[in-house]
């Protein structure tokens, strides 16, 4: 089992841990929110959650509860705010796919991403779409066994409910995927 580590609870980290626990890793996601952590383990099924909140140096907590190893993959969406907490979370020889980029620091913070990777022999790439092929792939691993698909809420399609669904994504309220139904 790997230990793999998301962060948030939009509708990319909470598919993606349902992935992860289907094919066995060992699931660490965060939030800010302790109701929302509460949720996810009961819902999904993390296997620990870390508030990042009251838990500012929520790397050393991945560190403590991987036996001080730290993750095989983190999916990162924080960005420039949050990368150098994921390279110290992932184990040596990880893979970071930033997924996003959320957490926004000044230039002159910015920490040195490529001496901070080098150092843990880290992977760390951009994702953004995948190809019709991998679509294909991971939508035949959830049918063959029967995942759920984590729709928060549906809007209908119409300008009103098209403005009401991105006024709640931007909320931050929801926990997994946020749709807008297309009569």
């Amino acid at each position: 089992t790997y230990p793999f580590l998301l962060a948030g609870t939009g509708g990319v980290p909470i598919t993606s841990l349902i992935l992860a626990n289907a094919a066995g890793a060992i699931t660490i996601i965060t939030s800010s929110s302790d109701e929302k952590l509460r949720l996810v383990k009961e819902k999904y099924g993390a296997d620990y959650t870390i508030n990042y909140k009251t838990t500012p140096d929520w790397a050393s907590e991945a560190l403590r509860i991987t036996d001080g190893e730290g993750a095989d993959y983190i999916f990162e969406n924080g960005g420039a705010g949050t990368i150098k907490q994921c390279l110290t979370a992932i184990r040596m020889g990880g893979v970071i796919s930033v997924i996003g980029f959320l957490a926004q620091i000044a230039q002159e913070d910015m920490p040195d991403v490529a001496a901070l990777a080098l150092a843990k022999g880290a992977v760390v790439r951009g994702i953004t779409v995948g190809s019709t092929q991998l679509l294909e792939d991971v939508v035949n691993f959830v049918g063959k066994r029967s995942l759920p698909v984590p729709v928060e809420r549906t809007f209908g399609f119409s300008r009103d409910e098209g403005v009401r669904a991105y006024e709640f994504l931007a909320s931050g309220q929801h926990i997994g995927k946020v749709c807008i139904l297309v009569d």
